[in-house]
């Protein structure tokens, strides 16, 4: 029931999504919107400075993650993990039942069929509504400024979009363009959304 900041979803994973499906089958009778903000936009308001610092280099997502009870297998030590997305790297940890991967992803994507870059990351999300990320710096390691991160906030602000939800309605968002997030909502109140990640859209432009 609590908000959630801008973010594209599971951008910080091995899959990425292209498509994200939202479908309401029972808004909340308060609060609860769907917050949008399209990241081509946000690139284009942003700084030259923020745009140079995130054009030079990708961020790094430290991830963690806990996996079901698996020592029923009598697997023990550690195993590298090996994906088919470049910018991975990581292993299991039998013993921990947990993975750890190291994900390098630009903060920003290019729209090939617009041209454009698209400001897409989990930077401003609130990080406390994904606990299996433990930091996220510059591939080199670099801590990135908080003057910056506030800013990029700020900016987001101003492009926001905020949808209220009805019943039945359906939202197909254009997950590497656009970061979505969510205003709280009362305890009080029932909110159910389903949602439908798309890992490659076939769209032909």
């Amino acid at each position: 029931r609590n908000s959630m900041g801008l973010h594209s979803e599971a951008s910080f994973a091995s899959v990425w999504p292209d498509i994200v499906w939202f479908y309401c089958n029972k808004p909340s009778k308060k609060g609860g919107e769907t917050t949008l903000c399209d990241g081509i936009q946000l690139w284009k308001i942003l700084p030259a400075k923020l745009k140079l610092y995130f054009l030079k280099q990708p961020l790094k997502y430290s991830i963690e993650i806990q996996l079901p009870d698996i020592r029923k297998h009598k697997r023990k030590g550690k195993q590298d993990w090996i994906t088919n997305t470049h910018g991975i790297s990581g292993y299991v940890d039998f013993d921990e039942n947990k993975v750890y991967l190291e994900v390098l992803r630009y903060a920003i994507n290019k729209i090939e069929n617009l041209d454009s870059y698209a400001f897409t990351n989990h930077l401003i999300a609130d990080n406390y509504n994904e606990p299996q990320i433990k930091n996220i710096s510059m591939a080199s390691g670099e801590v990135i400024p908080d003057e910056y991160i506030t800013l990029i906030r700020e900016k987001s602000f101003e492009i926001i979009y905020e949808h209220s939800w009805e019943k039945n309605d359906l939202l197909m968002i254009d997950n590497k363009r656009f970061m979505h997030g969510r205003r709280e909502f009362p305890k009080n109140c029932e909110r159910d959304i389903l949602t439908i990640q798309t890992e490659k859209s076939a769209f032909k432009g």
